[in-house]
């Protein structure tokens, strides 16, 4: 039976059956295994870049940063490492120097430029090595930039309130003064159709009402 370098987490693979994969299990999931590549987060060689050799157990490994750093081939811990999303097709126990035309032909260095932790790596250097005077300006030019931006945002907002106000604004509420005098006003038109059938049917309940039926007559 072959053993195979990717880690399957703890998942029961049989024989003949595949480990699961990254799109399987539908998780951005990087193996440890023989060329994949590793940025250094602690210890000797911090935020520099190797490749994994070979893998000895569960927590030890052996790098080498041929074409990538000038870290020499050792032995490394995982807790030590942080794994990229990229690989490099290797043999195991491959010598340094197939290791370094490997890495140059697949351009891993460009790639992980454009990686936030490259981005990470360029800000914090910058900081480091900026002196009081670079940092002042940094600062200053910020409260600067926050002050425009705060001005242009004040202008803005002020013109989209005048537009809303405008679009939005509340119709105007008719007092009981207004609504008297809109009524003496109307008393002097013709009735509307609603107000004649409204006097009609009231005229015809109170005929109703007055007149008696005589039931004698009516059974003669």
């Amino acid at each position: 039976r072959q053993v195979s370098t990717q880690s399957t987490w703890g998942a029961d693979v049989a024989d003949g059956q595949q480990p699961l994969t990254v799109r399987a299990m539908g998780v951005n999931r990087n193996y440890v295994e023989i060329g994949r590549v590793i940025l250094i987060i602690y210890g000797k060689g911090t935020n520099c870049l190797a490749t994994i050799t070979d893998v000895i157990d569960q927590n030890w490994i052996i790098i080498d940063g041929a074409g990538l750093s000038r870290v020499r081939r050792h032995v490394r811990n995982l807790k030590d490492i942080r794994l990229t999303e990229f690989t490099v097709k290797m043999c195991y126990g491959e010598h340094a120097a197939n290791i370094k035309k490997k890495v140059e032909a697949a351009e891993i260095l460009t790639k992980f430029a454009n990686t936030n932790s490259a981005r990470v790596i360029r800000r914090r250097h910058a900081v480091k090595v900026s002196t009081d005077l670079q940092r002042w300006r940094i600062q200053y030019n910020r409260r600067q930039r926050a002050g425009l931006i705060k001005v242009k945002y004040g202008k803005l907002k002020k013109k989209l309130n005048v537009a809303a106000r405008v679009k939005f604004a509340k119709k105007k509420t008719t007092t009981k003064k207004e609504k008297a005098e809109k009524k003496k006003k109307s008393s002097g038109k013709a009735p509307s159709k609603a107000t004649t059938a409204r006097k009609l049917r009231g005229e015809e309940k109170a005929v109703f009402k007055n007149h008696k039926i005589d039931l004698a007559k009516l059974w003669a």
